[in-house]
């Protein structure tokens, strides 16, 4: 255990104003947060009833009281499985590395060349972790609205450890240009287990008597991530306090593309808010009035199987000693019916009407309706085209914002954590040096109609002006080239430019020289036979 290097008072408080400070942001993340409470703890209980929710649970609660229809139940994790799927598949790599624009021309092929070795030792390592566990945990948060996923640096084995951090434990605050700028994490935890998470850790004389005298009490500590707006290169403060003794016992500062282990993503949202809005949120009124509409039948069918009874108060029949088995003998008394069934007046029948388009409703909302169940034979690669086409059209804007608050950010996280590690060397993925070429199924689905642009833009002009004005007005190598990027087909495959212009110019001498024997051999043959 450490204590503070330099115990004056001047120091100790500015540490206590500066733990106060970061107490005050929190607290105000967490008053944002408080607002959407109810309504992600009703999304929570009705497609996640055993997870994590906001109210104070403990052990083996039951929470699945309330729910009567399992449609979102099992929707949530459906869309959770496609969206991983279409966005990042387990067994591909989903995003590739290329040169951008101030590299320049003459170096790019050797830049995208050495970037694909990259890419491959990138994806590697992503392979070698627990990513694709942790990113479907956390796509089913942001089903709900926001995701969040952690980032720390491992060791040797797993340079980089991924863990899905859920709603409840995190708040969250936006900065001047809507993105997420604040982060406060919350937990309650032992001294030697704080020592064990931050190594450099130091704690005030107060603290570590409070330990020894019972090693088990927990302290509640703040962690909180805040951007500095003011530097032009990403750059964030982390702080980690002692909420209760009003100290700062770590800080550090993480300055470069790709150095917060903080990856906070949303699926759509208003302006100005901070917490996002995802499917299941967009449709709790049909997940809601399936579990109702669900319950009223349950509750009708207990009716009929049971029934209503009705009897004359003669004094004869006593309801609380009656049991209504098979062979039972009520008496009743002389001129009265006794005990006889009343009628349900009610029936819910008109019930079934209904169900099949709120569950059709949740379905379509969770992107689980697409084309249908894949029956029989596996898919061909043209159905799973028009399937990860079909999803692309539906999420729509979803698509670009999941690109740029998570794939983006992982990838740049992934390209630090091993640059920095010395397993890669490479330049920041800042867009204009190194560009992130998205390649999963949803953004190839996307850039197909370009392809197909392009070829009925070639055929146009070959079936209507003859191949001799195609060739004119297409550059057969900027087409090939083109062609090649967007199929985001392996480096090896095109030949280099050096190469291809050894290999025309040998194509060209042998051309003229064939032209040049023809004559020669036309006049050695001499004149026709007469």
């Amino acid at each position: 255990m450490r204590i503070h290097d330099d115990p004056s008072i001047p120091a100790a408080q500015e540490n206590e104003t500066q733990a106060k400070a970061v107490i005050r942001r929190q607290i105000a993340a967490l008053g944002i947060r408080r607002k959407w409470e109810h309504i992600f703890d009703e999304c929570y209980e009705l497609t996640m009833p055993g997870r994590e929710t906001f109210a104070i649970q403990t052990g083996g609660d039951v929470r699945t009281d309330r729910i009567f229809d399992e449609t979102a139940v099992t929707g949530l994790p459906e869309f959770a499985s496609r969206l991983q799927a279409g966005l990042m598949p387990t067994f591909a790599e989903w995003t590739s590395l290329a040169a951008g624009s101030d590299v320049p021309e003459d170096e790019v092929e050797q830049v995208n060349a050495d970037l694909k070795t990259i890419t491959k030792k990138m994806f590697e390592t992503l392979r070698n972790s627990n990513f694709n566990q942790e990113v479907h945990e956390t796509f089913m948060d942001l089903g709900v609205g926001t995701g969040c996923l952690l980032a720390l640096e491992g060791d040797a084995v797993e340079p980089i450890h991924w863990a899905a951090i859920p709603l409840p434990r995190v708040a969250f605050n936006i900065g001047p240009t809507g993105t997420i700028d604040a982060i406060y994490r919350e937990h309650s935890l032992r001294l030697d287990q704080i020592t064990q998470i931050w190594r450099r850790a130091k704690f005030s004389p107060d603290v570590v008597q409070k330990s020894k005298s019972n090693p088990d009490q927990k302290f509640l500590v703040v962690e909180e991530e805040l951007r500095d707006r003011t530097k032009v290169e990403p750059t964030y403060d982390y702080k980690v306090v002692l909420k209760s003794e009003e100290e700062i016992i770590h800080e550090e500062r993480y300055s470069g593309i790709g150095s917060s282990p903080w990856i906070v993503f949303r699926w759509s949202k208003a302006s100005g808010e901070v917490y996002g809005r995802g499917p299941v949120l967009n449709t709790l009124p049909a997940i809601k009035t399936l579990n109702l509409t669900i319950q009223l039948i349950l509750e009708n069918a207990d009716q009929s199987i049971q029934g209503l009874w009705q009897y004359d108060d003669d004094g004869i029949i006593n309801v609380d000693t009656i049991e209504l088995d098979p062979g039972t003998v009520i008496p009743r008394s002389p001129g009265t019916r006794g005990l006889e069934p009343l009628e349900n007046p009610g029936r819910l029948d008109v019930a079934q009407l209904i169900l099949d388009d709120m569950r059709h409703n949740v379905r379509k909302a969770m992107f689980n309706e697409g084309l249908g169940a894949p029956e029989g034979t596996p898919m061909s690669a043209t159905e799973v085209s028009s399937r990860m086409a079909d999803l692309a059209r539906q999420i729509g804007s979803a698509f670009g914002r999941l690109q740029y608050e998570l794939v983006t950010p992982v990838i740049q996280r992934v390209i630090y954590v091993l640059k920095k590690k010395g397993i890669i060397q490479t330049p920041q993925a800042d867009g204009r040096i190194i560009k992130i070429v998205a390649t999963s199924p949803l953004s190839r689905a996307q850039v197909e109609q370009e392809i197909t642009d392009m070829e009925r833009y070639a055929m146009t002009l070959v079936q209507m002006f003859g191949p001799q004005l195609a060739q004119i007005f297409i550059d057969h190598e900027n087409y090939a080239l083109t062609l090649a990027s967007k199929l985001d087909l392996d480096a090896g495959i095109v030949r280099p430019k050096a190469e291809r212009e050894q290999i025309a110019q040998a194509i060209a001498q042998a051309a003229q020289q064939q032209a040049q024997a023809a004559p020669q051999q036309g006049a050695q043959q001499g004149p026709p036979a007469q």
